[in-house]
């Protein structure tokens, strides 16, 4: 019950270092509950998540993000979601750093595959 509520929506997020954190740490906490484990008993979350049979939610989120951007990419071209997503903002840019986009951290491999960015065909 906890991972698809941690996980609601992953399909379309852009995370950061602080959020990939958050749900990190949410998650070791989760473990340790169930697995009733505190860290005064010193067991990594390694050895609880092989205890629990358990995968790691951040590359859950991962992989769900890389099934996401490919059902967008086999859409229709005459869908609202497909015209969206190709579509190109016209005017000026805003000042400061730009924000990070939903495509910024993608990258087509030389395999023709979808991958995340720091794949090491970048």
């Amino acid at each position: 019950m906890v991972i698809p509520t941690l996980m609601y929506g992953s399909e379309l997020w852009v995370l950061n270092k602080r959020q990939e954190s958050a749900i990190q740490t949410t998650e070791k906490r989760v473990l340790r509950y169930i697995a009733e484990k505190r860290m005064v008993d010193r067991v990594r979350i390694v050895g609880i998540r092989d205890e629990l049979k358990q995968e790691g939610v951040l590359e859950k989120v991962k992989r769900s993000q890389v099934r996401g951007r490919r059902d967008v990419e086999e859409i229709g071209p005459e869908r609202l979601v497909k015209r969206v997503y190709e579509a190109e903002m016209k005017g000026r840019k805003g000042r400061g750093r730009p924000r990070e986009k939903w495509n910024d951290d993608y990258c087509i491999s030389k395999d023709n595959l979808l991958q995340r960015r720091h794949c090491p065909y970048c």
